[in-house]
């Protein structure tokens, strides 16, 4: 199991509307991220499984929407992460 005692990284969607993207770049969302849809449109297509996982519609993250920003280090870092490092079943369920 992973333990992290660093929040930056679990809060950065809704507090920065920007995430990390597991094997991928940072995405800024929301007005912050206008020029950036394309990249966000693809992130969210190799990650749709840890989305749907989540409840997350891709055209909320497009939005800016702060529920979906909420949730969108889990599905498009952690989960990935998790999932390459054999970790995800202790971890997500």
């Amino acid at each position: 199991m992973i333990d992290s005692i660093d929040s930056t990284t679990w809060t950065s969607g809704v507090r920065g509307r920007k995430t990390d993207v597991w094997k991928g770049q940072s995405l800024l969302f929301g007005d912050k991220g206008k020029t950036n849809q394309s990249f966000i449109q693809l992130a969210c297509l190799k990650n749709l499984t840890h989305l749907n996982k989540m409840g997350l519609d891709p055209k909320e993250l497009l939005a800016g929407d702060n529920t979906a920003l909420t949730l969108a280090p889990l599905a498009l870092y952690y989960m990935p992460m998790l999932t390459d490092m054999g970790h995800y079943k202790d971890n997500f369920k």
